[in-house]
């Protein structure tokens, strides 16, 4: 009888030990998927006066802002969510403040949080790209 107990038990640590490799594969296309993010430069002066929201999913990272321009500038970036893996807030803030300063997403990412910055750079652009004007 403890024979079989064991023998169950090996089946699952394996059938663990297996889940836990595809989940790591899985972590790792997501990482990979974040690296080969590019962000375009975009002049603000083409852009339109308005708040622009967008949103950029890329698995394990997540950003949702509202962008305010004004008179070609960016005046303010809300960051509605950020988040890193499941549950895990993060700020944004750094990331959001240079760009303001910087009047550009050409900005220095977070040390330590560089696929988390692509990611908020990323909702920037695509909010931004919205209120282009030709």
């Amino acid at each position: 009888m403890k024979r079989g107990y064991c023998l169950i038990a090996v089946a699952a640590s394996v059938a663990l030990g297996l889940s836990s490799c595809e989940g790591i594969a899985e972590a790792q296309r997501k990482a990979e998927g974040i690296k080969s993010i590019s962000i375009a430069e975009l002049d603000f002066s083409k852009v339109a006066d308005g708040i622009y929201e967008a949103y950029a999913d890329y698995g394990l990272d997540t950003a949702r802002v509202a962008v305010r321009v004004e008179g070609g500038k960016v005046l303010d970036i809300e960051i509605k969510e950020h988040r890193h893996g499941p549950g895990e807030k993060r700020s944004g803030a750094p990331v959001a403040r240079r760009v303001i300063e910087a009047q550009s997403l050409r900005v220095d990412a977070v040390s330590g949080a560089t696929g988390s910055s692509k990611v908020m750079l990323k909702a920037i652009e695509t909010a931004l790209a919205q209120g282009l004007r030709p």
